[in-house]
């Protein structure tokens, strides 16, 4: 067998060793004026951890000085819209849901919390987000694992919320589904069919 390949092997199975194992995540993550709180992570069973605050330097009053509002670009709207087209398939829509079950089921959660608000700049836009993730908030909020309350925000755009717990994860699965959802017929016919109309 020839050297590359044993190397590419090799390297093949290191990767799946330093991903196999689960990885326990504890957070707390605030978002209303400014981002605040922390993340820690456990894996390879205790070996490692790590901790990581999150938010900007403080000022002399101690608190965190506010982000300048900020104004969508015309990529962003366009990738939006992108978004929201392809939402109006219905295989897609099934696609999605079936991934993020999936993806609820791959994080084994615990005492996890969740209170936002979504808004977009265009209400309209809001209202097209709503349509699709309403019900999937309604499902989310009768998870026994969970405390969840996500709600529309229609004269403000933005996202603020607050959230807490533990998740345990596998990073193999995790990559698995993603790439599995990314890549299926679906999801590609159907950026690819959307994609013609809104980009140019």
């Amino acid at each position: 067998m020839a050297l590359p390949l044993l190397v590419a092997l090799g390297l093949f199975a290191l990767l799946i060793l330093l991903l196999a194992p689960p990885v326990v995540v504890r957070y707390e993550v605030n978002r209303v004026e400014c981002t605040d709180g922390y993340v820690a992570l456990q894996c390879w069973f205790g070996l490692v951890r790590f901790q990581r605050s999150l938010g900007g330097a403080k000022d002399a009053s101690g608190r965190r000085p506010k982000s300048p509002p900020k104004r969508a670009s015309k990529g962003g709207k366009r990738r939006s819209r992108l978004f929201f087209n392809m939402l109006k398939n219905a295989a897609f829509r099934s696609r999605v849901w079936r991934f993020a079950k999936d993806l609820l089921r791959a994080l084994h959660a615990n005492g996890v919390y969740l209170r936002a608000r979504i808004g977009m700049e265009d209400p309209s836009d809001t209202g097209m987000l709503w349509a699709w993730a309403g019900p999937l908030a309604g499902i989310a909020r009768s998870l026994s694992f969970a405390d969840i309350d996500v709600a529309p925000d229609f004269l403000e755009s933005g996202v603020t919320f607050q959230s807490g717990g533990r998740l345990r994860l596998f990073p193999l699965q995790i990559i698995t589904l993603c790439t599995g959802f990314l890549l299926s017929p679906v999801t590609l016919r159907t950026w690819y069919g959307t994609r013609r109309s809104v980009l140019p």
